[in-house]
């Protein structure tokens, strides 16, 4: 019997990093920066254990009117974590109430 458990590591950004700029920043170029989404045209090329703390991170930058840019987005990062206590939350994607492997159709046990 196969037992899956489906579980995303978590894990703190120490850096910004060069591609999460270049991913924030292509979106702030289109489409300016009027609220916090605008910063997440290109989500879907981020990754999944990194998003929630880009998303605090975009609202923190909004919220309090800092600039932006090539020269200086590892220091806002850097601000923010020094401000923000950002701590990621775990995430179980087993964590429904009610839903057991044996809910999914093709594992059930069945007798050959």
């Amino acid at each position: 019997m196969i037992i899956l458990l489906l579980q995303l590591k978590i894990t703190i950004m120490k850096k910004l990093g060069k591609r999460n700029y270049e991913l924030i920043g292509d979106s702030m170029r289109t489409l300016g920066f009027n609220e916090p989404s605008d910063g997440l045209m290109n989500e879907e090329r981020m990754y999944c254990n990194e998003i929630d703390e880009i998303v605090a991170f975009l609202e923190w930058l909004y919220k309090s009117k800092r600039s932006f840019g090539r020269a200086n987005y590892e220091q806002r990062f850097a601000e923010f974590k020094k401000e923000c206590n950002f701590s990621p939350k775990p995430k179980n994607l087993n964590e429904k109430p009610g839903l057991t492997l044996v809910d999914v159709p093709f594992l059930k046990p069945r007798k050959i």
